[in-house]
């Protein structure tokens, strides 16, 4: 390549991306999908992360651990087993619901994906009772208990809810007609995995009124640019105006010596 071919390549890395960015009609550049969804849920995240610990990413909102307030709304099925089982045929069969006690929340991602753990108490609508296969006793239905702690997965801003919950059925305490003598005291009758496919309404108010908040606040004003300290120069003087110059004064000199003899 002789030395003008280098020169005209040169030219044309530097002037060409210059005069594409100038040119209002040159295509911009397209964000992806990832960068799409951050712009999104920007508002809403910045909301939560009053009340959570959030942390990662340029805006601090990749990762984020908050406490779960939420009352899914959805239908719960049995999941397993579902087959010759008392309790699972009882919970297909009627509505069930859940009442929140406590939970926490693990965000990642900007909320496209999470997880939770919580503990919560199954709550039936109806008081209709519960008879387990070869047996013609019938249990109440608030002898339904989940001992230990439920989990969920969350999907697109929390706004779709997964759970899993374990369920059991025990039989009564008391030596009278609320129990079965066919088994011990307090003893687990009938146990079964549930799953529930539900919306999170709360949490899809607080995501809109995040979203509302950052559409409503004005957006910072960068033309006017900001001085501090020793950034601050003097103000050029006006046209046509002349600087008056103190002259230096010299600094007087002692005399010389003057030689002896």
């Amino acid at each position: 390549m002789n030395r003008h071919a280098a020169l005209t390549v040169m030219l044309a890395g530097t002037l060409l991306p210059a005069v594409a960015a100038a040119d209002p009609g040159a295509p911009k550049p397209t964000k992806t999908l990832s960068q799409q969804w951050n712009d999104a849920v920007s508002g809403a995240l910045a909301g939560r992360c009053a009340t959570a610990i959030c942390f990662g990413g340029d805006d601090g909102y990749r990762f984020a651990i908050e406490p779960l307030a939420d009352i899914p709304v959805g239908k719960t099925f049995a999941l397993w087993p579902s087959d010759t089982n008392s309790l699972a045929g009882f919970v297909n069969n009627h509505d069930f619901s859940a009442t929140f006690s406590a939970g926490l929340r693990f965000w990642a991602f900007h909320d496209i994906v999470s997880g939770s753990i919580y503990l919560a108490a199954p709550l039936f609508n109806t008081d209709d009772k519960v008879r387990i296969l070869g047996d013609s006793f019938q249990q109440p239905s608030s002898r339904i208990r989940s001992p230990y702690p439920s989990f969920a997965l969350g999907f697109l801003a929390d706004t779709l809810w997964v759970g899993f919950q374990y369920i059991e059925l025990r039989n009564g305490a008391a030596d009278d007609s609320t129990r079965d003598f066919a088994y011990p005291r307090n003893a687990v009758i009938s146990q079964v995995w549930t799953a529930t496919v539900a919306l999170a309404p709360i949490t899809a108010i607080r995501n809109g009124l995040g979203a509302a908040s950052k559409k409503s606040s004005p957006p910072a004003d960068t033309t006017k640019p900001t001085t501090t300290g020793s950034d601050q120069t003097p103000a050029p003087a006006p046209s046509g105006s002349t600087t008056h110059t103190e002259p230096v004064q010299p600094i007087p000199q002692p005399p010389a010596p003057v030689p002896s003899g």
